[in-house]
């Protein structure tokens, strides 16, 4: 089993930031028509260092973040993001970790945002035509 798990992160390293690879697992990934779509959550081993050694609680998830990536196989590519909360046995204040996973203002993973940074509006639009979905994002 622990080769299949490192085949998988090895495979994931390809489509995500490598470093998210310590920090999230694969949930689901699906393939649809013109996307793929790929849902990740933190791993339940990630304690925030506040709590780690208390008596805490898993507290559900913060809000999903939905970022864009770089295409796969043509087709657009979403990565959800789902970061846990924890909390102390008999308490309300919830704890979360803060990761660093995509640009201010920008739905899109760091990486393929500079790579869209640094294409002028031609590039972009012959990279973009390439979608067999792009209408919809102009």
């Amino acid at each position: 089993m622990k080769n299949a798990d490192n085949f998988i992160k090895k495979l994931l390293g390809g489509i995500i930031p490598k470093e998210w690879t310590e920090i999230f697992e694969l949930s689901s990934f699906e393939e649809q028509k013109k996307e793929f779509r790929l849902e990740l959550v933190e791993k339940e081993s990630l304690v925030p260092e506040k709590i780690k050694n208390k008596d805490w609680v898993l507290n559900g998830y913060c809000r999903t973040v939905e970022l864009m990536s770089f295409p796969l196989k043509g087709k657009s590519t979403y990565i959800t993001i789902k970061k846990r909360r924890w909390k102390i046995q008999g308490q309300n204040i919830c704890y979360t970790n803060n990761y660093d996973l995509h640009l201010d203002g920008v739905k899109a993973t760091k990486e393929f945002a500079l790579f869209l940074k640094e294409l002028d509006r031609q590039t972009a639009d012959e990279f973009f035509l390439t979608w067999p979905d792009y209408r919809h994002l102009r």
